[in-house]
C-alpha cells in the first residue's frame, strides 16, 4: 500500500502465457499467504486506506477485523469482468459476510456494470469493514480502534446471514444478471454464481 492505495489486485502478467499450470502455481500461493491471516492464531486487522480491488479487497476479507476510510475510492472484485472469478477467497468470503444478495451485487453485477466499485462509506455501509474512518488521521483511529477490540471496549457486531429463501432468490437474480449482462457467453459470471452458492 501506499497512500490512498491499498493494494490493486493481483499481477496478472505474470500467469501471462504460463496457461492453466501458472494460474493454478498463483491460485495456491494467494491462498496459502492469505490463510495466515485468516488462520494465524491471532486477532489480524485489515486498514483499507485507499483503493483496494480484487486480490487487494481479498486481503483485507482474510482479516478478522477490518477499518475502512470513508473517502477510499474504490473497493471491489472486477475479476469476473476480466473473465476470471475472485480467486483468492471473496467468492466464499463475501457471501458469508454480507450475505448472498450484497455478493451478488459486488462480484457480478458491478463488475457487469462497466466496472462500477464501491467507495469506502458504501463498502462500510454493505458490510465489507466493521468501522470507517475519515481524515487525515485514519491510520492512527484504526489502531484505536483496534485496541479497543482486543481490550474488549470495542465489540463488533455483524448480522447473521440469510441462508434460506433469501440466499437463493439472490442466486436467481444473479443468474439473470449473467444472462441479460453476458447472454451466457461468460463463463466467469456462472463460475462465480458457483461459487457464491
Amino acid at each position: 500500500g501506499k497512500p490512498f492505495i491499498l493494494a490493486a489486485g493481483a499481477d496478472l502478467t505474470s500467469i501471462a502465457g504460463g496457461g492453466p499450470d501458472a494460474v493454478r502455481v498463483v491460485a495456491e500461493l494467494g491462498h496459502a499467504a492469505f490463510r495466515k491471516l485468516a488462520e494465524g492464531g491471532k486477532p489480524s486487522f485489515g486498514f483499507v486506506n485507499g483503493l483496494a480491488l480484487g486480490g487487494g479487497l481479498e486481503v483485507a476479507l482474510h482479516c478478522d477485523y477490518r477499518t475502512v476510510m470513508d473517502s477510499a475510492p474504490a473497493l471491489g472484485l472486477p475479476e469476473v469482468m476480466l473473465g476470471l472469478i475472485p480467486g483468492w477467497g471473496g467468492a466464499w468470503l463475501v457471501p458469508n459476510l454480507v450475505g448472498a444478495d450484497k455478493a451478488v451485487t459486488l462480484i457480478l453485477e458491478n463488475p457487469l456494470s462497466q466496472g462500477r466499485t464501491l467507495s469506502g462509506k458504501a463498502a462500510f455501509e454493505m458490510g465489507l469493514a466493521d468501522a470507517c474512518f475519515s481524515g487525515a488521521d485514519y491510520l492512527e483511529q484504526s489502531m484505536l480502534w483496534a485496541a479497543g477490540v482486543l481490550t474488549g471496549t470495542v465489540t463488533v457486531e455483524r448480522p447473521e446471514v440469510d441462508r434460506g429463501q433469501a440466499w437463493d432468490d439472490a442466486l436467481e437474480r444473479a443468474k439473470g444478471i449473467a444472462d441479460a449482462k453476458t447472454g451466457g457467453a461468460s463463463p466467469a459470471a456462472y463460475r462465480a454464481i458457483e461459487l457464491i452458492a
